[in-house]
C-alpha cells in the first residue's frame, strides 16, 4: 500500500498520499452516529403479537387484527395506532423470540366473557335421526338375486 500510495496515480498525475492530506477530511470518529429511524406499517394478530426482524413483541388486545405503525429507532420499538403511541418495546437481538408485557392482555378474559364481545351463534342441535323423514324403499336381499340373475 505504501508503495502505490507514494507513485503519481495514472489518471489523476498526483501522489495519493500528498492528495489526501491536502484534502484536510475530517476524522470519521469526530463525527457524531448517524440517527437511523425506521417506520413500517404492521398488522397486529388475532393473539395480540406484531412480527418485527423475525421477534414477536405484544401489542395491546384492543388492537388485535388491526394496522398499526412501528418505529424502530436505536434499540427502542414504539407502536402507534393513528398517531398515537400504544406501547413501546426494547429491541430484541437474535430471532425467535417474544416481548410479552401482562398489561396488554389484562382485561381480555373479561371481554371475551361479555356477551357483546365475539358471541358465536347458538348452535341449533336436531332431533331428528338422518333420513328420518326420507322415502327409502326396504327390500329383501332376494329381490337383488332375483335382479342380476340369481337363485
Amino acid at each position: 500500500m505504501e508503495k502505490v500510495n507514494n507513485q503519481e496515480h495514472g489518471t489523476t498525475f498526483e501522489i495519493p498520499l500528498v492528495r489526501f492530506q491536502d484534502e484536510n477530511l475530517t476524522l470519521i470518529q469526530s463525527i457524531p452516529p448517524y440517527i437511523v429511524k425506521r417506520r413500517e406499517e404492521r398488522q397486529v394478530s388475532k393473539d395480540c403479537f406484531i412480527s418485527i426482524f423475525g421477534n414477536r413483541y405484544s401489542v395491546p388486545w384492543k388492537y388485535a387484527r388491526q394496522n398499526v405503525t412501528v418505529e424502530i429507532f436505536g434499540e427502542r420499538v414504539i407502536v402507534e395506532s393513528d398517531g398515537i403511541q400504544i406501547c413501546e418495546h426494547r429491541l430484541i437481538e437474535g430471532r425467535h423470540q417474544v416481548s410479552r408485557q401482562k398489561e396488554h392482555f389484562e382485561g381480555l378474559l373479561k371481554a371475551a366473557k361479555d356477551e357483546s364481545y365475539g358471541k358465536m351463534p347458538p348452535v341449533i342441535i336436531s332431533s331428528k335421526k338422518p333420513f328420518e323423514d326420507s322415502a327409502v324403499i326396504k327390500r329383501s336381499l332376494s329381490e337383488y338375486d332375483q335382479i342380476i340373475g340369481g337363485k
